[in-house]
């Protein structure tokens, strides 16, 4: 099978914006791919979409297309879920690609290379989005000036601007960021002891050498490029041999993606070690790369509209545009037809708690809290009320149960969240509704002094947590007096 990739959003790598982080009027970047057995079949099938929607020009330009046959490109995106051909989409947030930066170099540097085990991927989610959320834009800028004429100085002074800024926060994921900075500030000062003046590249990322041999810091392109494949090689089970890809004419960076894709291929993974369930970065076997004009290729153009519609899509929503319905549209039906155990579909690189509208909602029910490990579930928990920290927990009548801190010097001090227990054959609504009954149940009981009403009940990755003042006692065996039982008829 051969694959088309094209992109949209691009303006380079990520330390040439401003101080806005407009990133030149694209704040988002978007690398699609689609897969075909046979690009002439493709052609003929396009041709009759041109006919149906009297699309006369030559080449396929999205930007044209919106204006003029908005249609035309949601008729394409049904041709190819139709026919079944293959789909790979990376939304990246350019701003968010920063904060993982940020975050992986500072927080979490790499120093010592050791794989990533999947609660450290999940923690290292949640920083991230503190980053974007939290840190001010002018605070993520000052990164990005680090990469001009980078030094030890600049890299001492981010640290301090960092925890300055981090130590102002309340509740108790900042306060564990604070604590894992200071902890990589000690590590650079040893490092400066141990490399001298260049201690300062264990905290910035690699820069990509460009053809006139200037240093390119960050570019989407390459890590978008890189997981497409990867997941390319999922949807073929390895078997790339034969297989065939074809990019995008690319001026300035056909060399750093073709570096890329050797790079990737080159990588060991120990499969008892974490990995990524949406990809395979195991490379058995290679595919072909090269580089075509879109006017030559009908698969680039047709990954043009598919890169094009998605970019849109998701800088609408960034921007709270007021008419997206076409962009919606084109975007549900992608996500609607995502198999992400295959490989195929929309990958968002992007603040794990926001969703750009209704259409990610069924994307998002495949993740649902009891999916994150048991001691960062606790935690995402606290930090849903600004606790201090997560004490401990233990089992109440249907569900779980966390005890949480809000310090000595808040009162009350103790609360406790309870969330339904994961109950096998029951669905994440079934589960909700039950949670539901069991808390109506309660208030019938509140004249009892171990009863309390939730003070808060919130929605946590599709599944409801209720939060309680702390109480004591055993309200199981009181609970089942039949005077107290919900009538249902």
């Amino acid at each position: 099978m051969d694959f088309y990739i094209d992109e949209s959003g691009n303006t380079g790598d990520l330390a040439r914006t401003s101080a806005a982080l407009d990133f030149g009027g694209q704040a988002v970047f978007c690398l699609a791919a689609i897969g075909s057995d046979d690009e002439g079949v493709l052609t003929k099938e396009i041709d009759a979409l041109r006919l149906k929607h009297r699309v006369q020009a030559t080449e396929l330009k999205l930007s044209k297309i919106l204006r003029r046959k908005p249609q035309f490109a949601i008729d394409v995106v049904k041709l190819l879920i139709n026919n079944k051909r293959p789909f790979f989409v990376e939304i990246v947030d350019k701003k968010y690609q920063l904060a993982i930066t940020i975050n992986n170099h500072f927080f979490w540097p790499p120093y010592f290379d050791n794989p990533d085990t999947r609660d450290d991927v999940e923690l290292k989610k949640a920083t991230a989005d503190y980053i974007y959320d939290q840190i001010p834009d002018d605070v993520i800028y000052a990164f990005v000036q680090c990469m001009n004429d980078p030094s030890n100085e600049k890299i001492d002074a981010y640290f301090n601007l960092l925890q300055d800024t981090v130590s102002q926060g309340s509740g108790m994921l900042a306060e564990e960021l604070s604590s894992v900075l200071e902890k990589s500030r000690d590590d650079f000062r040893l490092m400066i002891e141990e490399e001298g003046d260049k201690a300062y590249r264990r905290f910035l990322p690699l820069p990509d050498i460009g053809k006139r041999e200037q240093q390119i810091w960050m570019l989407p392109n390459f890590s978008s490029f890189t997981n497409i494949y990867a997941r390319i090689n999922l949807y073929l089970s390895g078997n790339l041999e034969g297989s065939r890809i074809f990019h995008d004419e690319q001026a300035h960076f056909d060399a750093i993606i073709a570096d890329a894709k050797l790079q990737v291929e080159s990588i060991k993974i120990d499969p008892a070690q974490f990995m990524s369930p949406y990809s395979d970065y195991n490379f058995q076997q290679m595919a072909d790369l090269s580089f075509k004009t879109s006017p030559e290729s009908i698969g680039i153009q047709v990954s043009d509209i598919i890169a094009g519609l998605s970019m849109r899509w998701y800088q609408a929503h960034l921007q709270e545009e007021s008419d997206t319905s076409v962009l919606d549209e084109a975007i549900e039906l992608l996500l609607h037809h995502s198999d992400s155990k295959r490989g195929i579909g929309v990958n968002i690189v992007g603040p794990s708690l926001r969703a750009p509208n209704g259409a990610l909602e069924e994307a998002a029910a495949r993740i649902t809290l009891y999916d994150i490990p048991e001691h960062l579930r606790d935690k995402l928990i606290a930090f849903h009320v600004n606790a201090e920290s997560a004490t401990g927990r233990t089992g109440g009548f249907g569900g779980e149960i966390v005890f949480l801190d809000n310090g000595a010097h808040v009162f009350p001090r103790l609360l406790a969240a309870k969330y339904p227990r994961k109950k096998s054959g029951q669905s994440p609504r079934e589960s909700a509704e039950a949670f539901l009954r069991e808390i109506t149940l309660q208030a019938k009981a509140h004249y009892h002094p171990n009863v309390h009403w939730p003070f808060e009940l919130v929605m946590i990755h599709n599944v409801p947590v209720a939060y309680f003042r702390r109480w004591e006692g055993d309200l199981s065996a009181f609970i089942e007096d039949e005077h107290l039982r919900l009538r249902t008829h």
